[in-house]
């Protein structure tokens, strides 16, 4: 019998709503807030800001606080929201070997951890820590398509002798790159302390939400049919 007091009601239809979800295969868990950067040594590391447009060649890039380089060339930069593990935006990139976005600032010698997500489209992708000037870098493994987010990171020691500036890369390590790049972390030490890394949890193949108002729709659709087919008490 369907139910008849305002109680049992709010719990028909709370209880439609998470059947229409099991049944449509969705996940109901709430949208992860947009992880807080303190500790992070990158500005816009998590590409939150940026510019309309596609950028090409060197000099300014799409993405705020960010500058991209051609080694090779071509290379692009687009501030898109197709594809993003936090927040509402994320970097696409087109690029050749050693061609991508930097950052620089002022780094005193030590060791530092870079990570980040990468979502490739064709090609593959590094990321990267440079030092003195940009004259020495090394870089993580190359990442190849997978058709899902991929985590990457390296963790560097160097000594800076001709200039303090160094940072974070992220560069294409092929012909042919097409990527997007999400939830960027540097800071100092061996072990990375990014609030976006695996080991906390952050896991963003996980299943999409679905949008709030579409599912509530269905289940209140649900709801209605019931109703219509309640017997009167009056």
């Amino acid at each position: 019998m369907p139910p008849s007091t305002p109680a049992a009601l709010a719990r028909f239809a709370r209880d439609a709503v998470w059947s229409t979800a099991l049944l449509l295969g969705v996940s109901l868990s709430q949208a992860a807030p947009v992880i807080s950067q303190a500790g992070n040594l990158l500005i816009n590391g998590n590409f939150e800001s940026g510019m309309a447009g596609t950028f090409s060649g060197i000099g300014s890039s799409a993405l705020s606080s960010w500058n991209q380089y051609a080694n090779t060339g071509p290379v692009t930069s687009s501030w898109v929201t197709s594809k993003v593990v936090d927040g509402t935006h994320s970097a696409l990139m087109t690029t050749n070997r050693y061609d991508g976005l930097y950052q620089y600032q002022s780094l005193a010698s030590g060791t530092y951890t870079l990570s980040g997500w990468v979502y490739v489209l064709t090609g593959s992708v590094n990321l990267g820590l440079a030092w003195n000037g940009g004259s020495n870098a090394a870089f993580s493994v190359a990442q190849a398509a997978t058709g899902a987010w991929e985590y990457l990171s390296i963790t560097q020691t160097f000594t800076q002798t001709t200039n303090s500036y160094g940072g974070a890369l992220v560069y294409g390590a092929g012909p042919g790159g097409s990527f997007y790049a999400d939830g960027l972390w540097l800071n100092a030490g061996s072990t990375s302390t990014s609030g976006y890394a695996p080991s906390r949890g952050f896991n963003p193949n996980a299943v999409s939400v679905p949008e709030p108002g579409s599912l509530a729709l269905v289940g209140l659709a649900l709801l209605g049919l019931a109703l219509r087919r309640a017997p009167s008490f009056g």
